[in-house]
């Protein structure tokens, strides 16, 4: 797995910097999307993702 290529300490950063982009109203922003209507949309998508990626690495509870 790609995890054993990565400090502890890097892992640390990025998630830390992963929560710090989370948006007043709970979500997290894409970066994909023609407009800012289908940004918004895929932003749904994201948080999704974001909050597996989180709870896989126990910052979250189930």
């Amino acid at each position: 797995m790609l995890y054993s290529l990565f400090t502890k300490e890097t892992i640390e950063s990025d998630i830390k910097e992963l929560i710090n982009r989370q948006k007043n109203d709970g979500r997290w922003d894409t970066w994909y999307g023609i407009s800012e209507g289908t940004k918004l949309e895929w932003a749904g998508i994201q948080t999704l993702w974001t909050l597996k990626i989180l709870k896989n690495y126990d910052r979250i509870e189930s």
